[in-house]
C-alpha cells in the first residue's frame, strides 16, 4: 500500500498519472455499496493537508494499460504523478501480489494488459 501526503498545510490536486512501462495509466477509486464493489475512473484527487490518501488495491489505485512487458510481485518500476501545483513527481512503484489485500478486505486482480496492485509509495 502507498500513500500520497500534501506537503504540511498545503493542498494540491493529483490530475494523473503516466510511466515508461505501460501506454496509460488511469486513477480509479473502488467503492463498496449494498456490497457491491465498483470501479470507476478519477480524473484527479484532492490532497488536503492532514489528510492522506491511500493507494491499495481495493480502493484508490492505479490502473496500468497496454503494459510493455509483463509484471510480477516484487518489481520496482518507475512512475510519474502529475499533480497541479506540485508538478511532476516520480515515484518508485513495487508490485504486490494479485491477492494483496485492499482497505475494503478485497484483493486486487490482474486483466490482461492491466495490471492492479501496483501502489507507489511517496510524500509531496
Amino acid at each position: 500500500m502507498g500513500r500520497i501526503e500534501s506537503a504540511p498545510g498545503a493542498k494540491d490536486r493529483l490530475l494523473g498519472a503516466r510511466s515508461l512501462i505501460a501506454e496509460t495509466v488511469e486513477v480509479h477509486e473502488t467503492t463498496v455499496t449494498d456490497g457491491i464493489a465498483r470501479m470507476r475512473r478519477v480524473s484527479e484527487i484532492g490532497i488536503a493537508p492532514d489528510h492522506p490518501i491511500d493507494i491499495a488495491p481495493g480502493g484508490m489505485h492505479m490502473m496500468l494499460m497496454g503494459l510493455k512487458y509483463p509484471l510480477k510481485e516484487g518489481d520496482l518500476f518507475p512512475l510519474i504523478l502529475t499533480f497541479e501545483k506540485a508538478g511532476d513527481v516520480p515515484v518508485d512503484v513495487i508490485v504486490e501480489s494479485p491477492g494483496a489485500m485492499g482497505p475494503h478486505g478485497m484483493a486486487g486482480s490482474t486483466m490482461p494488459d492491466t495490471q492492479h496492485g501496483a501502489n507507489p509509495v511517496h510524500k509531496h
